[in-house]
């Protein structure tokens, strides 16, 4: 186990110990993939979590009452996760936070449409969670994957492409990811077109791109997107590509290398010029008083930067808290009721609000340029502009249309 991993499992369990009696704390489950594919987003995602639950609980708690937190480890397994929920179900938490991957949070979910547990998710970017697939109890304080690839739909859109090739990785956001954007892509430029055989999957961490390059090179493309590469394979290919010359010969996009986690361990010499990108947590930092505030408290407490998913687990807390204390209570049909009136205070994007007929966060996207990130010394964008999430997001009819189209 990683020492960072063992430090967030002792904290989390000296939460469990604060001065409080047992039955009046209030117990939240912490559903976190602390190993396999999604261990660096979600592992971020819950020290935001036990940052914002040290600052409450050292303010006096909630109503009086401390937050303890119920953890696990999902290893990314969408079986260990329904596991842990129901484990978590079972001993009467307040609510549930699943800091895993898509295919998991799909899962929980499920469950927790059965059993009527506030649940949110904070690395589940797919669209379809919150849209065919969600429900009253499930909501989604992280951006829904539609405002990633529609505002570089756009950006596109604008220039001279007409053919592409896409390489993704083969999961559920992959999917959605790609196809949002093809779909968005054709209705702004109906001549744009995948080259035949341009288009490739292949398996998550998938870090050998060598033969896929050079397919991609003897296509001769005007544009290369591979917006559902993530995490290691994203990181890969763009080294691989860039060494292969492959950004001088075509243009390169990704709908979200910019969003830290994706580029994280991405090297200065490996940043090609003009790759346009989005993200959802800007490096450098925001210069915003609540973003400095999180910002520091992070970085202090854990010796290391966040990523988007730590300041989503950090207001994520913040918000439950919120709602738990104006309601008075911890029954879940109240919290439900309340969330869509409570503001959602995200470190950088600021005052959001959860949409009540989808529990759908209007959180958006910073789109620009990667780029070096000297003040942090890691990759981060330029030219950066920010595209609210109601730009992007689906109406209340075109959701309960999916919906029904699911037998839902």
């Amino acid at each position: 186990m990683k020492p960072g991993v063992v430090a967030i499992c002792a904290v989390a369990a000296c939460l469990a110990c604060l001065p409080a009696r047992a039955e009046e704390a209030i117990k939240i489950g912490l559903i976190t993939a602390r190993s396999g594919a999604f261990a660096l987003y979600a592992t971020s995602a819950e020290k935001g979590e036990i940052l914002a639950a040290e600052e409450i609980n050292k303010g006096g708690g909630v109503g009086g009452r401390k937050i303890e937190f119920l953890t696990g480890d999902s290893k990314s397994s969408p079986e260990e996760a329904s596991r842990l929920y129901r484990e978590f179900s079972a001993k009467n938490v307040a609510l549930i936070i699943g800091n895993v991957g898509s295919a998991e949070t799909a899962a929980i979910s499920a469950l927790a449409r059965e059993a009527r547990i506030p649940t949110f998710a904070t690395v589940g970017y797919a669209r379809s969670l919150t849209e065919e697939l969600g429900h009253d109890y499930f909501f989604r304080p992280i951006v829904n994957s539609r405002a990633f690839a529609r505002p570089l739909a756009e950006r596109l859109a604008k220039q001279t492409y007409k053919t592409y090739c896409t390489i993704n990785n083969d999961y559920t956001l992959g999917h959605d990811v790609n196809d949002d954007f093809l779909r968005a892509l054709k209705k702004l430029r109906p001549d744009a077109t995948v080259l035949p055989g341009c288009e490739f999957w292949v398996p998550l961490t998938t870090t050998d791109f060598t033969s896929y390059i050079t397919a991609i090179l003897s296509k001769r493309p005007d544009a290369v997107v591979f917006s559902g590469l993530v995490g290691p394979s994203g990181r890969a290919f763009i080294s691989q590509a860039k060494s292969f010359g492959l950004f001088k010969m075509t243009a390169g996009a990704h709908a979200s290398i910019g969003w830290p986690g994706n580029n994280d361990g991405l090297r200065k010499q490996d940043v090609p010029e003009n790759l346009v990108t989005a993200t959802d947590y800007p490096y450098p930092p925001l210069k915003t008083p609540s973003n400095v505030k999180f910002f520091d408290a992070f970085k202090a407490r854990w010796s290391e930067l966040p990523l988007s998913e730590g300041a989503y687990g950090y207001a994520t807390v913040h918000f439950v808290a919120k709602v738990f204390e104006k309601d008075g209570n911890e029954n879940a049909a109240d919290f439900v009721k309340t969330a869509a009136s409570v503001t959602y205070d995200h470190p950088a994007a600021g005052p959001l609000k959860f949409r009540p007929f989808d529990n759908q966060v209007n959180m958006g996207v910073w789109i620009g340029r990667l780029a070096w990130d000297a003040q942090d010394d890691r990759p981060g964008m330029e030219d950066i502009e920010y595209v609210s999430g109601d730009t992007y997001l689906p109406g209340k009819d075109e959701v309960e249309s999916l919906r029904k189209d699911k037998g839902k």
